[in-house]
C-alpha cells in the first residue's frame, strides 16, 4: 500500500496506510535529562524495554503530527465526498402529478410497411390484404407495438427528454384498422421514490375507442439537469 509524505520538524516522513497512528522521525530529537527523569528509571532489567518505549514516547510527543483514529479517518473520508450527487438526493422532477400529454398520427399503408421493415414485423395479417381479407378483421390491421410506440412518444414528449423507461404494461383491446386516426394520451398519476413517477397510458381511434391501454413507469435521470 503506498504512503503520504508528511513534514515534523523540518524531516520528512512517510506514514503507510498501516501506520497512520504514528509519524516517526528517522533522527530522534533531543532528550533532555528532565524528561529522562520524569520517566523514571527501571528498577529491573524486565522494565528497561519499557522505559525506552516511554522515553522516546515522550520526546516524539512535541513534534509527530495529531494522529487520527481509523474510525474517524473513515468519517472524513465520506465527509468529503458529501458534495457529491447521492442515490437518496432529491432531484427536481419537472413533473407533477396531472401533467398530461397526447399525440396523434394516422395508420396509413406507408406507415405499416415502414415498421414492419425497421421491426421485422411481416406478419401477413398486417402486410398482406389477401390474407388479411379472410380473418375475422376483414383486412388488414397495424402492428399492436406500432401503435404502443405512440405512448413512447407522448411520454417523451411529457418528460421533456428527462425520464427513461421502467417498465410498461400494455393491454390491446381493439384491433387498429388501416386509416385509422390514433390518440395516445400519457398522464402522471403518482410520484413514487428514488426519483420515479408513475403515468397511465391510453391510445384511442377516431370513434373515441380505447385500443391500447396500460401504465408506465419512469425514472428521472439524475445527470440531465431540469
Amino acid at each position: 500500500m503506498g504512503g503520504r509524505t508528511l513534514e515534523g520538524s523540518g524531516t520528512e516522513q512517510n506514514v503507510s496506510g498501516k501506520t497512520q497512528w504514528f509519524a516517526l522521525q528517522l533522527s530522534p530529537p533531543a532528550i533532555p535529562f528532565s524528561l529522562v527523569w520524569g520517566v523514571g528509571f527501571p528498577q529491573t532489567l524486565t522494565e528497561w524495554p519499557w522505559f525506552w518505549w516511554r522515553l522516546w514516547h515522550k520526546a516524539w510527543q512535541g513534534f509527530a503530527p495529531t494522529s487520527v483514529p481509523p474510525k474517524e479517518v473513515a468519517t472524513q473520508a465520506m465527509t468529503a465526498h458529501e458534495p457529491l450527487a447521492s442515490s437518496s438526493q432529491e432531484v427536481p422532477l419537472g413533473v407533477k402529478v396531472g401533467d398530461r400529454t397526447e399525440v396523434t398520427k394516422t395508420i396509413t399503408d406507408t406507415v405499416i410497411k415502414t415498421y414492419a421493415n425497421l421491426s421485422g414485423d411481416d406478419n401477413p395479417l398486417h402486410v398482406d390484404a389477401v390474407f388479411a381479407q379472410k380473418t375475422r378483421f376483414k383486412g388488414r390491421i397495424g402492428q399492436g407495438m406500432l401503435t404502443a410506440s405512440l405512448i413512447s412518444t407522448a411520454l417523451t414528449r411529457l418528460t421533456k427528454g428527462l425520464f427513461v423507461y421502467v417498465s410498461q404494461d400494455l393491454r390491446f383491446t381493439a384491433p387498429v384498422h388501416l386509416g385509422d386516426t390514433i390518440t395516445a394520451t400519457a398522464e402522471a398519476i403518482e410520484v413514487l421514490d428514488r426519483g420515479r413517477v408513475r403515468f397511465r397510458t391510453v391510445c384511442t381511434n377516431q370513434r373515441g375507442e380505447t385500443v391500447v391501454e396500460g401504465f408506465a413507469e419512469m425514472k428521472r435521470l439524475k445527470e440531465v439537469p431540469l
